[in-house]
């Protein structure tokens, strides 16, 4: 793909000073932005750059002389700053990393020196290649380094789960919480990942579905949501889950799990963004109450159901804030009454 950024140039910097000494509050952003053709952000960049805050005042007090300067000085600094590893900087590196230096303070401090801007996964590559030719640099810094791992295929992973269907695609009555039958998935692991426990939450009211399960597959964890919903008594509008393996795997028929479990009850399933899990807030909270009665380190396989359902119906009776003082079942049951499941 071209590039397509420009730098701000001398001319828009002029019109950007002469409108916001018209009025900065007065004019906003947007306006000041649509004169010189940039986009809000690079206004706001720009100001927060190359503006020089005025003594007593927060914000920057923006004028093209002190702008200019520093952008231009900004440039030949950069023209004329290393842009690889050279062997004098990785000499360096290594000396910073055998005083027990994190790969960021080795960064910082080589963008400190004026030698190079370099992020710190540059660094973890250096002491992964070190380590693989024999070198003992990977015992210096604490923390090893997330290795990233190159997704192979179109048909596994997040973000490639065979018919997956987006969070943003949900009905508006599930976003706005207005139904009963909207609910959030997700598991909680055992200790030493010993078995799990299937939740389901209602987004409505709150009320809570819980099952354990020997181990935390697809098979199985789809096997114990159905199970769930088949017995609520309730109609099953949409179902919410992230991107784990025990709702995204391939099944045998070649469709994801999530599909078969939404086809059995009739209900869209639809998954949250990767990393994002205030998406799934209510779910997110709610997989913290059983741990009052499974504590983390639980063996989960060796659970007895009947208390899993203890545990259960006694959180689904202690009265919540937000129904004002109901419970999760009061609430569940008056709105299952209401609308009978067709």
């Amino acid at each position: 793909m071209p590039k397509s950024y420009t730098h701000v140039t001398q001319e828009e910097r002029c019109r950007s000073e002469t409108l916001r000494a018209a009025g900065w509050a007065g004019w906003g952003a947007d306006r000041i932005a649509g004169q010189p053709g940039r986009k809000r952000a690079t206004i706001y960049r720009e100001v927060g750059r190359n503006g020089r805050p005025a003594e007593g005042e927060r914000a920057a007090s923006y004028s093209l002389g002190s702008a200019q300067e520093r952008a231009e000085r900004r440039r030949r600094a950069a023209a004329c700053r290393p842009r690889q590893l050279t062997s004098a900087l990785r000499t360096r590196s290594e000396d910073c990393l055998r005083q027990d230096w994190s790969p960021e303070q080795v960064a910082a401090r080589l963008q400190r020196e004026g030698a190079l801007e370099i992020s710190p996964e540059r660094i973890y590559q250096l002491v992964r290649a070190d380590r693989r030719q024999g070198g003992r640099l990977y015992r210096h810094p604490r923390q090893g380094g997330r290795k990233r791992v190159r997704r192979v295929g179109r048909t596994a992973g997040r973000g490639l789960i065979p018919g997956r269907a987006d969070i943003a695609e949900r009905p508006a009555e599930a976003r706005a919480q207005a139904r009963v039958g909207d609910r959030e998935a997700d598991t909680v692991i055992g200790g030493q990942r010993r078995g799990a426990l299937v939740t389901l939450v209602d987004r409505f009211s709150q009320y809570l579905l819980v099952q354990p399960v020997s181990r935390r597959t697809a098979q199985l964890v789809g096997a114990a949501m159905t199970a769930m919903l088949a017995g609520s008594g309730a109609v099953t509008h949409t179902l919410t889950a992230d991107n784990g393996k025990e709702f995204a795997a391939r099944s045998s028929r070649g469709t994801g799990r999530h599909r078969e479990v939404a086809q059995r009850l009739g209900a869209g399933f639809h998954f949250a963004r990767p990393c994002h899990s205030w998406e799934r807030g209510l779910n997110e909270h709610a997989n913290g109450l059983p741990r009052q009665y499974f504590p983390q380190g639980t063996d989960l396989r060796r659970v007895d159901p009947a208390r899993v359902r203890e545990a259960r119906d006694r959180l689904n009776r202690r009265p919540r804030k937000v129904p004002g003082g109901r419970t999760p079942e009061e609430v569940f049951l008056a709105e299952r009454e209401r609308v009978p499941r067709g």
